[in-house]
């Protein structure tokens, strides 16, 4: 008897070491942004708004449905067409920074475009702008 629970403790010891053996399952990101990040280098501050465009494509099987799409300031845009995307579809996103919006503020700035959808892992996008507003310089009087 004493044999037959050893050997049943050590046949359930192997079993879990088999289990941890597993690779753990990663959810794939099926809404992506190339690129997933832009830095528009110096920005005149009187050269008016800049622009990039970001290509969001739908990498799973199922049809995505964007949401909202949003952004962390005033000071940029987002715009692009949300209605649904198949599978495999690619679609424009065009983000515009103003840098007249705040026209006392220059240097560093760091923006975010949200685009919330129905992926059920990865619910939200977030891409990053980046830029270095430059001030204008006055000629002196």
């Amino acid at each position: 008897m004493k044999q037959i629970l050893i050997a049943s403790f050590f046949g359930f010891l192997i079993f879990l070491t088999g289990c941890g053996a597993l690779e753990p399952i990663t959810p794939t990101l099926m809404l992506s942004a190339e690129p997933p990040s832009y830095d528009f280098g110096d920005i005149p501050q009187q050269g008016g708004k800049v622009s990039t465009v970001f290509l969001l494509k739908n990498s799973g099987a199922e049809l995505i449905t964007i949401n909202r799409v949003s952004t962390s300031c005033g000071c940029t845009t987002a715009e692009m067409d949300q209605s649904p995307m198949s599978a495999g579809e690619e679609r424009k996103l065009t983000v515009t920074f103003d840098p007249l919006t705040h026209p006392d503020e220059s240097g560093l700035i760091q923006r975010a475009v949200y685009i919330q959808n129905s992926d059920s892992n990865f619910p939200e996008l977030i891409l990053d702008i980046t830029g270095n507003v430059v001030a204008s310089v006055e000629s002196g009087q």
